[in-house]
């Protein structure tokens, strides 16, 4: 894992705006300096990760922030008290993930926490857009389709409605599906400093610009032939449709929501060795997913997800535990037993 440290700003205690790497954290990253007018530090955690590892942690205290504002991110008990004792008390949280709360005291805005809409909770670009009376702009269709494009079917209402977005910015439905697509290339190589760069660059040009920019092009190339091959792998067992793949490239969500889309039906199933940690992604129209990142978190692991998916970064001494409780909570309750010509290509068990 990268430890590229963030961009420092001039100020001596700067605005710190945490979030995730993938499309619906970087915009709802840029959703929060517009609405506080002035340009924050970007302190993404290491691509591939649910948290902040210690290194950042001990970064991110050494900035001595004056405010701290959370995007997109499912974080332990722990882990929301030390970034709020790092902001002195001077912290927000924006999410749009179920299935867990915050510590008393911690100033967390989730409609799934308390008991608002789904509809609201789309991505952390909807969670925002409601909470400051946005309007549906280019941020939050970003944000909305990264997170649920890929199972949006064509002619629905919000299919439509992106469709309208679009013909009055000028825009065409393939060059927006580019732009999802692009936000979410830096955090695929797996290097920090590729998210830092994109944070760092989107300050200055306008997005639809990046569709422009040679970097990105090239690295649109090199994960469309990391995900060409790691599909390649695709097996089909009982309800599984199911991929194992090493190497580096951060593909397996990208990879999972492909199957998904494809079939909703079936238990779709990617597992990433990149040497240093295994990826665990699944994803389902329907399972107890609440229960088992509950529980997945409340032991320790590295997890998240929402009611159709769920996603852990293990330590190899940890997929034989983090599998056991997925077969006890997850699988036995829908009756359904893991493929041994599945369960054998799973490493460090």
């Amino acid at each position: 894992m990268s430890s590229s440290p963030a961009t420092t700003l001039s100020s001596p205690d700067p605005l710190v705006v945490v979030h995730h790497w993938d499309t619906d954290g970087v915009a709802s990253a840029l959703i929060l300096r517009e609405e506080r007018g002035e340009e924050p530090l970007f302190f993404p955690p290491s691509p591939g990760r649910y948290s902040l590892t210690a290194p950042e942690r001990e970064e991110l205290s050494s900035l001595s922030p004056r405010e701290i504002l959370l995007a997109d991110m499912n974080l332990s008990q722990e882990e929301y008290l030390f970034l709020q004792r790092t902001a002195q008390g001077n912290f927000t949280a924006y999410d749009h993930h179920g299935g867990y709360r915050a510590p008393e005291g911690i100033r967390l805005i989730n409609p799934l926490i308390s008991g608002g809409d789904p509809g609201d909770a789309l991505s952390t670009t909807a969670v925002l857009r409601r909470h400051f009376s946005r309007s549906e702009d280019l941020l939050y269709w970003l944000g909305v389709w990264g997170d649920t494009g890929f199972k949006t079917p064509d002619g629905s209402e919000r299919s439509i409605a992106l469709d309208r977005f679009l013909e009055s910015e000028g825009r065409e439905r393939s060059e927006f599906l580019r732009l999802v697509s692009l936000l979410d290339l830096p955090y695929r190589t797996g290097r920090r400093e590729m998210v830092l760069l994109l944070m760092e660059r989107v300050r200055t040009i306008d997005l639809w610009e990046l569709l422009k920019e040679e970097l990105f092009v090239r690295l649109e190339e090199e994960i469309e032939e990391a995900l060409r091959s790691a599909e390649a792998s695709l097996l089909h067992e009982g309800p599984f449709q199911a991929v194992f793949f090493s190497g580096k490239p951060l593909i397996s969500s990208q990879l999972c929501r492909t199957l998904y889309a494809r079939d909703p039906d079936r238990l779709s199933l990617v597992v990433h060795d990149r040497g240093e940690d295994l990826q665990f992604y699944l994803r389902t129209r329907t399972g107890p997913f609440p229960e088992l990142i509950g529980e997945a978190k409340g032991m320790g692991f590295s997890a998240g997800g929402k009611g159709d998916v769920v996603g852990a970064v293990l330590k190899p001494e940890e997929v034989k535990s983090f599998i056991t409780l997925w077969e006890n909570l997850f699988l036995k309750p829908l009756g359904i037993e893991l493929p041994w010509e599945l369960k054998r290509r799973i490493p460090y068990l």
